[in-house]
């Protein structure tokens, strides 16, 4: 489906038990426990026509983002000049976050086995549907 499913606003953005926070500037994004929630409101803001950028309600400056290349297992992270993300909904409420760069790629969990979860990209064959709350 298209970007265009989600509306302009705050979300709590969660995957599956937990939600996606940035805990520090320019360091990789996180998936914790619930109970962390007031670190996880976002502005989901439009960018030109298709796309959108993801950035903290706390701090509009920062938001999602990656350093370097674009690839698997790139880390995202919370820092100035969030980067455009297509926002394609699966669900009523569950959406894929896909770079407006590369398709090919998806927001997904690293499958490096750390916890806290760190958020990477990973291959599009299968779906890791983010939750988005309207807060």
């Amino acid at each position: 489906m298209s970007a265009q499913n989600i509306p302009e606003g705050t979300y709590r953005i969660s995957f599956m038990d937990g939600v996606l926070v940035g805990l520090e500037p320019n360091r990789p994004l996180r998936v914790l426990p619930e109970e962390h929630s007031e670190r996880s409101e976002w502005q989901v803001k439009k960018h030109g026509s298709d796309a959108f950028v993801i950035v903290l309600k706390k701090n509009e400056k920062l938001g999602i983002t990656w350093s370097g290349d674009l690839h698997f297992g790139t880390p995202l992270l919370l820092a100035e000049n969030p980067a455009p993300f297509k926002v394609q909904q699966q669900e009523r409420d569950r959406f894929d976050l896909v770079p407006a760069k590369d398709e090919q790629l998806e927001v997904a969990l690293s499958p490096a086995m750390i916890f806290p979860p760190i958020v990477a990209f990973m291959p599009r064959q299968i779906s890791f549907a983010w939750h988005f709350q309207k807060v």
